[in-house]
């Protein structure tokens, strides 16, 4: 099983031509690289969420079927090993009704999976990272502030959605007291600010909020700092024999 996965994550990485330590930790953090784990929202439907290695939600499949970078993935020499995975689209249907244990099953089903939709994955990550870099690249000139803070932007947007995570990262930018924060800064700052305001326009009244939303904050506040603890402490006891 852990060759099986190796290989998959190794070939699609290539096919994107990601670093394979650029998503390394993160999925580790969403699916500890588990074939076939899922994620269930509990309101207001109990209806699936995330599902798979990559953790795909309906809307992120929907978004990379429509994408020009999924089409033109089976044309790369790189892509010669994942091409045979890509010959048909994920499923878009909603995961509702009789048809739900089918569509669960195409995201996680081998031998396609879990390939395809570590494939997804790194083009909605990819797609998140250039999106985060414009972000950050108005605003911290310096290369290496711009890394840490693209880096720091991705990871939430891909763990609680781009919209999300951009409307309050824009409303954290009016109103945040330090302009001249540095990366260190912001991300300690960010962090808090998430926990408090993430979604906080879709409430009428941003006093009232609802214990799943209380839960959902605590989580997106504290997942990069979650993945950066998981890293430090693999480092920590595998310094002599490998590194990140």
């Amino acid at each position: 099983y852990t060759k099986f996965v190796h290989t998959a994550y190794i070939d699609a990485m290539s096919c994107l031509d990601l670093d394979p330590r650029d998503m390394f930790a993160m999925l580790n953090q969403e699916s500890g690289f588990q074939v076939n784990v899922g994620a269930w929202l509990v309101k207001p439907n109990n209806l699936p969420a995330g599902w798979g290695i990559a953790q795909l939600t309906t809307s992120a499949v929907v978004e990379i079927n429509a994408s020009k970078e999924l089409a033109a993935l089976p044309g790369k020499p790189a892509c010669e090993p994942v091409a045979p995975f890509l010959k048909t689209p994920m499923s878009a249907e909603p995961l509702t009704g009789e048809s739900m244990g089918r569509l669960l099953c195409d995201r996680i089903r081998m031998p396609e999976n879990p390939t395809k939709s570590l494939i997804y994955g790194g083009l909605l990550y990819k797609k998140y990272r250039a999106q985060a870099w414009g972000m950050a690249k108005a605003l911290w000139p310096n290369k290496k502030e711009v890394g840490q803070i693209t880096r720091e932007l991705t990871r939430y947007m891909y763990n609680g959605g781009v919209g999300a995570v951009g409307a309050t990262f824009e409303r954290y930018m009016e109103t945040r007291k330090n302009p001249d924060e540095s990366a260190s800064e912001f991300k300690n700052n960010f962090r808090d600010y998430l926990r408090l305001h993430y979604q906080e326009s879709t409430l009428e009244n941003p006093d009232d909020v609802p214990a799943s939303l209380v839960n959902k904050r605590k989580e997106i506040a504290d997942y990069t700092a979650n993945i950066d603890r998981t890293v430090q402490s693999r480092l920590q006891k595998d310094a002599s024999r490998c590194s990140f």
